[in-house]
């Protein structure tokens, strides 16, 4: 039985590795670098669609999903792990991911290990009407 729990385990840390393999983690510095002024194009991978998402210079953040014609609000930061967050308006508490540079010109954004969006890109200024 003790056997069978450690196989488990390591299928597990094997499985989730591989969701991220060949990544490399992005620095605080470069999050912030990157993402400032700019809109960012994203993938959601819950239901594959799009967003472009504005991250102001003064911390403020803009998120139009197409496929719902919604605009969502609110701010981000990094904070000093080097994490982004974005506190949504109305909701308590932010969203923490850790981002990580695929090396094919797209970052993901990570949530307790797992993919929740992938970055394709972003262009300076807000391209959010």
């Amino acid at each position: 039985m003790r056997r069978m729990t450690y196989l488990l385990v390591l299928m597990v840390l094997v499985t989730s590795a591989t969701a991220v393999a060949g990544t490399t983690p992005v620095n605080g510095y470069e999050l912030k670098t990157f993402l400032n002024g700019k809109t960012a194009k994203c993938i959601k991978t819950s239901d594959n669609s799009t967003c472009d998402t504005y991250f102001a210079d003064d911390g403020s953040i803009k998120r139009y999903t197409p496929s719902d014609g919604k605009t969502r609000q609110g701010k981000w930061w990094v904070d000093a792990d080097g994490m982004l967050n974005v506190q949504w308006t109305g909701k308590k508490k932010p969203l923490k991911f850790s981002v990580v540079d695929t090396g094919e010109g797209h970052w993901q954004l990570l949530r307790r290990g797992k993919i929740k969006s992938l970055i394709t890109g972003a262009q300076p200024g807000d391209h959010i009407n």
